[in-house]
Formats: structure tokens, sequence, C-alpha cells
């Protein structure tokens, strides 16, 4: 038995030490809660918040009555004390208490990276370099909020300065404020997403692209859009080629399989098993790209390994094909330059394939090899899973 597991149940992800439940993640269709369990569950917190809004909620609670309680909604944050209220701040002064000391007053502006892999890609590749241009920024700086941020912005745009602060708070319902003489602009604000999503469930089909909408949302002209290349960094190159060595995978003939998302419904082991069982016949090597613990395929070989996004490009091109569940990895290897097959399965539970498929089609981003790739809607439901990463 793992001292550490995890197990999903419907809605529900279980955290477990030994049998011993220590955390819980329950997602509905619009809220997410996060339960966790200190001293046999003497002590237990909470946290609530829904997607793409500015509503989170934080519970304290000792021997089951409720100690503490924060609130905050995108403007102010406020503090409860047995449910009566004792303090209410400010978010922007917040940050301004805070997190100027982050970046001093050496730049004049400031793009903060709030948003996944796949939206990151684009900004980085297709729309900085337009941005700084509108704004008449002259020394920029980027605020990464997740590690692979900076990898991100080491193959895109290395000479942009950044900082990585995982502390940086963007939980604010403004899109630009300015903290002494450094204005700031949120990439992107939960408002956008939640428009794009909107966009993707009641406009026609075809209408509507995540992409498009990010050149509104930044007022870009798409027009004459420069599109910056990945590279390939020297230093995740060696540990690529250390961290393959090690696991025995053969280089000149392999092929990568990505089957997680954080948004698209997963799809079932038995789907992978049967890919990675008519590669085999091929004669291909398999690489598969996983976090979770519970992808296991016991009775398949393959390959894998922890990579980082800079190795992940790396070895995507030595590759000979890419076979993918669309996430924002997706847009991070489109210049590996190999084939590709990507598959669109239902968005969370409630958007259906056909519209992730209209919505978020790699083949309507700009200077994309379309021969290379090829894109498959799955409306099979039952072979998904009932829940994404």
């Amino acid at each position: 038995m793992k001292l550490f597991s995890k197990q999903i149940i419907g809605n529900k992800t279980l955290f477990k030490f030994l049998s011993f439940v220590y955390s819980k993640k329950i997602i509905n269709k619009r809220t997410t809660r996060y339960l966790k369990f200190y001293f046999f569950n003497i002590i237990k917190t909470f946290r609530d918040f829904k997607t793409y809004k500015y509503e989170i909620t934080h519970y304290f609670y000792l021997c089951n009555i409720l100690v503490l309680k924060k609130f905050e909604d995108g403007e102010f944050i406020y503090y409860y004390l047995f449910n009566r209220l004792i303090k209410k701040i400010s978010i922007e002064k917040y940050l301004k208490k805070r997190f100027f000391r982050c970046i001093g007053d050496n730049y004049d502006y400031a793009y903060i990276l709030n948003a996944n892999s796949g939206e990151i890609y684009l900004f980085l590749t297709y729309l900085l370099d337009a941005l700084i241009k509108k704004d008449n920024a002259k020394k920029p700086i980027l605020i990464a909020t997740k590690k692979y941020h900076v990898d991100l912005i080491k193959m895109i745009c290395p000479e942009i300065p950044y900082i990585l602060t995982s502390r940086f708070y963007t939980n604010i319902k403004k899109e630009h404020f300015e903290i002494n003489n450094t204005k700031f602009q949120v990439i992107f604000t939960n408002k956008h997403f939640d428009s794009v999503e909107n966009l993707i469930i009641n406009e026609p089909l075809g209408t509507a692209h995540y992409f498009e909408e990010m050149q509104k949302t930044l007022n870009i002209n798409p027009k004459g859009l420069f599109k910056k290349p990945t590279k390939n960094i020297i230093e995740a190159q060696e540990s690529l080629l250390k961290k393959v060595k090690s696991i025995g995978l053969d280089l000149n003939n392999f092929v990568i399989i990505i089957p997680e998302a954080n948004s698209c419904r997963l799809l079932k082991n038995e789907f992978w098993r049967n890919l990675i069982v008519n590669l085999k016949k091929q004669g291909y090597d398999i690489f598969i790209n996983i976090a979770l613990d519970k992808f296991s395929l016991d009775d398949v070989e393959y390959k894998t390994c922890y990579l980082t996004y800079a190795e992940m490009f790396s070895l995507a091109c030595y590759s000979k094909k890419i076979y993918s569940l669309r996430s924002g990895l997706t847009e991070c290897l489109l210049d590996a330059n190999v084939p590709m097959e990507v598959y669109y399965t239902p968005f969370r539970k409630f958007i259906a394939p056909k519209r992730i498929h209209s919505g978020f089609t790699i083949l309507k981003i700009p200077n994309v090899n379309k021969s290379l790739i090829e894109e498959k809607i799955i409306d099979d439901i039952s072979i998904c899973n009932n829940t994404c990463l």
C-alpha cells in the first residue's frame, strides 16, 4: 500500500495517507470545494470558489465550530471571527502594500500571467510584442505565477525580464491597475474566461474562437501579428537526454501520448491501451506524458518520466507523431513540427465536444502547419471518464 494515494469517485477526488482521507476536492458545474482534515477531523478547513468568478471563501473549523472565515469578491477581502466581521481591506491596497517589492520601481509595465499553458503560449508567441508596442512600454516585465510560465518565457521571449512569484495575487476584478509608476495588466482576468466560455456555449458553431477573443480583450489588431518561434533550451535538451537514457526510450522511433487535460474529460484507459497496442504492432516505442498515478496500464509497455515544458518540447522534436487529448500542452508543442492527432472530449461536464472543437480548434491559430494536424471529436461518452485532471 502506498503512503500517499489519490482516488477519483465521480466528481470527488480523495487524497489519502494510507487509508485515511486527509483532503477532498469536489467539483460541480460551476463551483469547486477543497477540504482538508487535521488531527482526526478536530481541525477542518474548506475553500470554495466559483469558476471564472471572484467569490472565494475560506473556512476554518475547530471541533465542528466555525472559528474563522475569509471572503473575497474581487474588490475586497473580508475577515470574520465567529461569523462577525472584524476586518475589511481593499485588494488593490493589499497589492500595493505586499507586492510592490517584487519588482521595485524599475519597470513601466508589468504583465501578470494569469492563465494556463495554452493561453500563455499564444500570448507570448503572438500577442506580447503587439501589446508592448500598443502600450508604448519601454521597460516591461512579465510576472509568472506558475513555474511552467518560466519555461515558456525562456522558450519564446527570453529577452523580456521576468520574475516568478506564486504569491502574486490575481483574484482582482480590475484588468488594469497602477502601483506607483508601474502599470499592471492581468493576462487574463476571470471575466475574460467567463465571457469566452459563454460565447462558445451560446453562439453559433464556428463564430467564437478563444484566440480571437484574446485579441479582442487586449484590443490588438489581428492584421500583421508576428509569430515568435519556440526555441529549444540547451539546458533542457541536455537534461532530457539524461532522462531518456535512464528510461531506455528509443529516440529514433517513438511516439508521444498525452492522455491528460485540466478541462477536457479524460478518455478511459482502454482507449489508450488499444492505441498503444496498435502502435506497438507498427514497431514504435511509446512515451506517455502523465501526472496522475491513477493512469496505469500494466498489460502494455510504455516509457514515462517527469519532464518540464522545455524538456517536453525538446522530446517532441524527436518524435514521429503526437497523440494528445486537447490541452494547453497541445499549443506548446506546435512548433515541434511533427504530425499530431488531437482528441476533443466534453469540456468538464457541460460543454459538448463539437462546441469545444469549434471554440478551441488549433487549426484557427495563425501560421499552423495544418497538413500535420488531425483533429477528432469524441462524441461517444461511453469511452470518457466523468472527470478531468
